[in-house]
This record gives C-alpha cells, sequence and structure tokens, in this order.
C-alpha cells in the first residue's frame, strides 16, 4: 500500500513539476513572436526537461528514485537554460562556468550514486552468503538415513538456493533482504506443505522450515547442537524414531 500511494505522489510531482518546467516554453511557443532571450531560455529549458525527465522516470524503479529524477531532470535544465540566456546576451564565460559546475555536479552525483550502490551491493551480498550458508548446513544435516530424506533435503536445498538469490536479486538495501528471503522460503514452504505429487515434500518443507527458523537471529541461538549428530541440530525432530 505504501509503494502505491508513493508511485501516485511521485505522479502527481511529475504532472506540477512538468506543468511548471513545461509552461513558460509552451506560451513562448503559442504566442510566434520572435523569442527575446529570456524566451529562449525558456524554450532550452522545456526542451531539455522534456527530453531528459521521461526517460529517467520509466527507466527507474521505485518512487524516491524517480522524484529524485524529475528534481535532477529539472534542475539541468535550468543549467541549460542558464547558458543559452548567457550565450544570447554575449556572456560566454559566464555560460561556460555553469556548463562547468553542471558537468562537476553530474560527475558528483555519479560517484556518489556509484559508492552508494557498491555499499548496497556488499550488504545485499553479505547477507545472501550467510544465507546459503545456513541453508547448506541445515540440507547436510537432515540429508542423514533413507534414500527418501537424502533426496527431499536436496530438493528442499535447492529450490531454497533459487528462492534466497531471486528475493536477494529484488532487495533494494541490505537490511531489506533477510524479510524477502524469508518471505520466499515462507512461500516455498508452503507449496511443499500441500504438493502431494513428490513424495518427499513434506519432509522437505519441514527442512524449509527449520532453515527458516535458523536464519532468525533470535531463533538461532535456541537450536540446539550435538557434535555426535544425535539431533542432527535442528530445533525440533524431522522424522519420528520407529
Amino acid at each position: 500500500m505504501g509503494r502505491i500511494l508513493g508511485e501516485i505522489a511521485v505522479l502527481v510531482l511529475a504532472v506540477l513539476l512538468s506543468i511548471a518546467v513545461l509552461g513558460p516554453a509552451a506560451r513562448v511557443v503559442i504566442a510566434g513572436l520572435h523569442p527575446s532571450p529570456l524566451d529562449t531560455a525558456f524554450l532550452v529549458l522545456g526542451m531539455v526537461y522534456g527530453m531528459v525527465a521521461p526517460i529517467g522516470y520509466f527507466l527507474v524503479e521505485t518512487a524516491l528514485r524517480r522524484a529524485f529524477v524529475l528534481f535532477a531532470a529539472a534542475a539541468a535544465a535550468c543549467a541549460f537554460a542558464a547558458a543559452s540566456f548567457l550565450f544570447e546576451t554575449h556572456r560566454p564565460a559566464a555560460a561556460f562556468a555553469v556548463l562547468a559546475a553542471l558537468l562537476c555536479a553530474g560527475m558528483a552525483a555519479g560517484l556518489i550514486g556509484a559508492a552508494v550502490r557498491r555499499r548496497r551491493a556488499e550488504a545485499i551480498a553479505a547477507v545472501e552468503a550467510g544465507t546459503v550458508a545456513v541453508i547448506v548446513e541445515a540440507a547436510r544435516a537432515g540429508s542423514h538415513g533413507s534414500a527418501e530424506m537424502r533426496q527431499a533435503a536436496l530438493l528442499a536445498e535447492r529450490l531454497a538456493l533459487a528462492a534466497a538469490w531471486m528475493a536477494a536479486r529484488e532487495a533494494e538495501s541490505g537490511p531489506g533482504v533477510a524479510p524477502r528471503i524469508d518471505a520466499a522460503l515462507a512461500l516455498l514452504q508452503a507449496d511443499l506443505a500441500v504438493n502431494t505429487v513428490i513424495a518427499a515434500a513434506p519432509f522437505a518443507a519441514r527442512l524449509i522450515g527449520e532453515m527458516r527458523a535458523r536464519l532468525r537471529p533470535t531463533a538461532r541461538a535456541a537450536i540446539s547442537r550435538t557434535r555426535h549428530g544425535a539431533s542432527l541440530g535442528f530445533s525440533e525432530p524431522l522424522r519420528q524414531a520407529p
């Protein structure tokens, strides 16, 4: 619900900002007179914003990034409009200074964005690596016993790794990875629990549940482990004793 409201708010912002930026240029075009330097600046402002803003708006996926793109496009359009006005009024040095400032601002924004993306990717990779280790450990612990149990453990491991990988790719930040992975594993567990085609699906569902329990920091400390493998390290028995 919050994401939908954010998208609506950014769409309203895009409409209002577009009207504010493109309005003066539209009045100049409708008037049809020889444009003054200020009118030319308004035309440049409208053209730059009209070309850049829609492309950036539809390339990004989140409401916050779309809002940032709109303001960045408006700022760049204003800089080009100011440079056009300065050129028209025979002040090329000031115009080149404005363009140089815009170039420096763009480079700085690119470097900051790259650093933020790198830190976000490192945080996501760290959570993903820990998740993979827990999934593999739980699958190996549950692979002892009959051939059916080994098959179920292998099935659970592969499906859980695939679900975790997809959830990590969809996450936008490090703190958002764990909830997405847990939701993906919960959906996988529910699907396996009602699967009547694969004989080992019920055991695989319980194994997925064990993986989810181990991935929760509060539950991880409560999981008992024995060196001799008597309990296989599970928080509850996965199979009843004959």
